[in-house]
């Protein structure tokens, strides 16, 4: 299992869940760059593109409508990175969920995503989303559906940044 050593964090949501994921950071010695708002971000993302960190943290409930598309543009720039957005209105802008991509719409949902280890939220960020979870080898073996890397080749692969 790859550890998890850095992060992003746009700090844009609700104070008390943003002060929850700093200090979840914090307690696990995971190095974090803080940004205040969407511009910030971008212009890191501009400058500092080529320094993939493992996650990225997107606080919603500051952010417009619009500005949501911050998520999409983290993805565009960092591929392996993982992206939790989280809320604690419902009213907030979150995106979909989806391969190293979960919205976290309630302060409920936020407060069990941060009772895993950083390397448990990674695992599971990258199994795809389901209603009744990742497939089992079993599974896909039944579903006639022949897997082209094995175990060992998907965790490398996955765990490789981009250049």
């Amino acid at each position: 299992m790859s550890r998890v050593r850095s992060a992003i964090h746009v700090r844009t949501g609700e104070p008390a869940a943003g002060q929850l994921v700093a200090a979840w950071l914090a307690r696990h010695g995971i190095a974090t760059t803080d940004f205040p708002d969407v511009y910030e971000t971008c212009a890191y993302l501009i400058q500092q593109g080529a320094s993939a960190p493992d996650l990225a943290w997107v606080g919603a409930d500051g952010l417009a409508a619009d500005e949501i598309q911050i998520v999409d543009y983290i993805r565009d720039t960092w591929l392996g990175t993982a992206i939790i957005a989280y809320a604690t209105s419902a009213e907030a802008p979150l995106p979909a969920d989806g391969v190293l991509t979960r919205a976290c719409p309630s302060s409920d949902a936020l407060r069990q995503l941060l009772a895993d280890s950083p390397e448990e939220l990674l695992r599971r960020l990258r199994a795809p989303p389901s209603v009744a979870g990742p497939l089992k080898p079993a599974e896909v073996q039944d579903l006639g559906i022949r897997s082209v890397l094995n175990s060992a080749e998907l965790a490398a692969l996955l765990d490789e940044q981009p250049d």
